[in-house]
């Protein structure tokens, strides 16, 4: 049998040295250098008082106002993303080499390292000194980007790609987005006008109240909210800065005009306040054009203006009727189609007196099960104008049958008086007409939540 030849191993001894002698060469030629930090840069620091930043769209220039930066646009100057700045400033303050590729770099070189047509050009000035800092392309293997620097002429380096990325904005990118400045816990007062109502609201003490279109109760909660929306309603997009007309942003003719007023003092010694215009919907219908008087621009928003345009004064009423605390309760009186009953206590010990003159001790669990039955009887709304100057002869509660009376330890009584039933678009038929001793309107309440409370007071006569 004729024996098979071996390869020679030769290719393989010869292939492992070739290899071992590139990687030398690339390793060699390719070993970075100590970290070069241009000191231009680390001297401007935080002197700067101007960057530009040009990439093949646009130009972008900041300038620094005070302590704060703002972005130039024409003769005016707009507020910037404290984020896109900061993460600026750091980058050219910590702008470190990771090696240099050229010491004479020409303009073919230049070109194949994507600087002669750099990708950003960013200029730092502070006085009459200034740097220039050119981002080319992509290194092949890795995400650095190659750079050229002013005060380096000639040479060119790598950098990480997070210095790249902070100059890789639009100017849109680098502008504040929230322009409404409204600072929810100074809010003192809020007037919004829509194609519902005149809605004007007042802050007194820790208190909120309705002004207009009625005066009442409003509820804390969801006063604060308008602030809050308002505060973080942002700018989706710059539309217009200066816009030749509104019409085409139905800013002429506002869907929605709200009024901030807050409670600390401007330089005239003057309340400070900021008045939002909410225009047309956008023809996506992703949101509504808007403004401020503090600013010529159009902006488009998303849904966050909806609130403004859509605000009934309802919203923002105070709907709980019974707001002390269980522990103040002395005695609750609840009659429903005239049968009475009536929850006190003695000695310490809760009872109910039901219509047929039997006294029935309360669980401590059926006390709590009525208090939390009673904060469920509440406002639905103000009742239409034309209730509120009806005799209580007409509003059929001078007569009722139905009514609740809660008296507190301080004194003072909470009594709802309910009357003629309110026909409703949905079909509901348990809403009727009410007043209340300690508010100032006429109301419609839901009776239901009366019959659920009569429910668990006389449940406690099975219980025994």
């Amino acid at each position: 049998m004729k024996r098979r030849s071996r390869k020679s191993p030769f290719i393989w001894t010869y292939l492992a040295i070739a290899t071992a002698a590139l990687l030398a060469v690339y390793t060699y030629s390719t070993k970075p250098e100590e970290a070069v930090e241009p000191t231009a840069l680390v001297a401007l620091g935080d002197e700067l008082d101007q960057i530009t930043i040009r990439t093949a769209d646009e130009s972008i220039v900041l300038e620094k106002a005070d302590s704060d930066w703002v972005v130039v646009v024409d003769s005016r100057r707009f507020d910037t993303d404290l984020t896109a700045i900061s993460d600026m400033l750091s980058s050219l303050s910590d702008l470190t080499f990771t090696r240099e590729v050229k010491a004479d770099a020409t303009e073919t070189d230049l070109e194949s390292y994507g600087l002669s047509a750099p990708a950003i050009s960013v200029q730092a000035r502070s006085g009459d000194s200034a740097v220039e800092i050119n981002f080319g392309d992509e290194i092949a293997v890795g995400t650095d980007r190659y750079v050229s620097v002013s005060s380096h002429p000639g040479k060119v380096f790598t950098v990480a790609f997070k210095h790249y990325s902070a100059f890789n904005k639009t100017r849109d990118e680098v502008r504040d987005r929230n322009v409404v400045p409204v600072a929810p816990y100074e809010l003192a007062e809020i007037t919004v006008t829509n194609d519902n109502q005149h809605i004007h609201v007042r802050k007194t003490g820790d208190q909120w109240s309705l002004v207009a279109p009625y005066e009442d109760s409003a509820d804390y909660y969801s006063v604060s909210d308008l602030g809050w929306k308002a505060s973080g309603m942002t700018a989706d997009e710059f539309v217009d800065d200066d816009p030749d007309t509104l019409a085409p942003y139905g800013l002429d003719q506002p869907r929605a005009t709200v009024v901030f007023v807050s409670s600390s003092l401007g330089a005239s010694d003057s309340p400070e306040a900021l008045t939002l215009s909410i225009g047309s919907e956008t023809d996506d219908g992703s949101g509504f054009y808007f403004m401020t008087d503090k600013s010529k621009s159009v902006y488009k928003s998303n849904q966050s203006t909806t609130p403004f345009v859509e605000l009934t004064a309802n919203d923002l009423l105070e709907t709980s009727i019974f707001r002390k605390l269980r522990s103040d309760l002395v005695r609750l009186d609840v009659t429903d189609g005239g049968q009475k009953y009536t929850m006190q206590s003695e000695d310490d010990q809760w009872v109910v007196l039901l219509p047929s003159g039997d006294k029935v001790a309360l669980a401590e669990a059926t006390v709590i099960d009525a208090w939390y039955d009673l904060q469920r009887v509440k406002i639905k709304g103000i009742a239409d104008d034309q209730y509120q100057s009806q005799s209580d002869e007409k509003l059929k509660i001078a007569d009722t049958d139905t009514w609740i009376a809660a008296q507190w330890k301080d004194g003072t009584e909470t009594r709802v008086l309910f009357g003629a039933s309110v026909a409703t678009s949905d079909g509901e038929n348990q809403l009727a007409l009410c007043k209340i001793s300690d508010r100032p309107n006429v109301y419609v309440s839901d009776t239901q939540a009366i019959h659920v409370l009569v429910t668990t007071l006389t449940s406690a006569q099975a219980a025994e």
